[in-house]
């Protein structure tokens, strides 16, 4: 079992070519199938425009925001659940003042996102 408190976790940048102010935490990767993370997207910040061949969950935790699904903006907000399915073009985006936070969860064995 793994127990620790998410302002002990180290906040990192992230430091990838379409992302623009979001910082990022490893909440839990010792896990065999999954790793959580946490992301801070900041004002006009955003993730890289992608896709990738595995799916992934998320869950606003704070704020207000865009999601991109396949080149269509859908506005979302605290408490929005979101699956993205394999292969689907997403990017988060915040236009707010405020920081727009969220949960992602994806398959321990990918190894293209940011850890």
């Amino acid at each position: 079992m793994e127990i620790k408190k998410q302002n002990e976790i180290e906040e990192k940048v992230v430091d990838m070519e379409g992302a623009k102010n979001v910082r990022m935490q490893i909440l839990t990767k010792g896990a065999g199938n999954f790793i959580m993370r946490r992301f801070i997207v900041g004002k006009d910040g955003y993730t890289p425009l992608h896709k990738h061949e595995w799916e992934h969950e998320a869950f606003i935790l704070k704020g207000k925001g865009i999601v991109v699904d396949e080149g269509k903006e859908i506005e979302v907000e605290q408490g929005t659940v979101i699956y993205v399915e394999p292969n689907k073009e997403h990017q988060f985006i915040n236009k707010s003042e405020e920081p727009f936070e969220f949960i992602c969860v994806i398959p321990s064995q990918d190894k293209s996102c940011p850890r």
